[in-house]
């Protein structure tokens, strides 16, 4: 059986209206409704869109709570596998800044005194910018970390806003 009558109730809409929304007559939609026909798979997707739920919810295929559940599962995955990355990519961002300021002492501390000679000042110079170079890779690592986990966060919002409204409806 589908779930187009409670979907319709939800709404506070008339069967006539559902009907026009669609493009269907009344009789089609009430036979839809009363499960003695099948909805078209266009007509269905239509349906579908209009309540914000998947065809599959629409036709009785899948319960939404279900769905919420999953859903919230792989945000939970999602949110521990960025955070992780986030970790590491601060672990690894401090790695390489204290890293930079050793060889800026170790360089400051070596010209001051005429100590190094022009290879070793030349080696150290390649070593700092592989260096930055290897901060700013894990700058950005850090920053789409932040990025994601910010987007997961606005996803878990909406899950919980939906799992409210599925409460209401009950």
């Amino acid at each position: 059986m589908n779930r187009l009558k409670e979907l319709r109730q939800s709404k506070k809409k008339t069967q006539q209206e559902m009907a026009d929304i669609v493009g269907v007559t009344k009789r089609t939609y009430i036979y839809w409704e009363q499960g003695e026909r099948q909805i078209k798979p266009e007509k269905a997707k239509v349906l579908a869109d209009y309540f914000g739920v998947t065809v599959g919810y629409l036709l009785g295929y899948e319960d939404i709570e279900d769905l919420v559940t999953e859903t919230e599962d792989i945000l939970k995955k999602g949110v521990e596998e960025q955070q992780k990355a986030r970790r590491q990519a601060s672990d690894h961002y401090d790695y390489f800044l204290e890293t930079i300021f050793e060889v800026l002492s170790t360089l400051k501390e070596g010209t001051k005194e005429n100590k190094l000679e022009q290879k070793e000042t030349l080696e150290l110079i390649d070593t700092l910018d592989y260096l930055v170079n290897s901060l700013d890779k894990w700058n950005k690592k850090l920053y789409e970390s932040q990025t994601m986990l910010l987007q997961y966060e606005k996803l878990k919002q909406k899950i919980d806003y939906s799992k409210q409204e599925l409460k209401n409806l009950k």
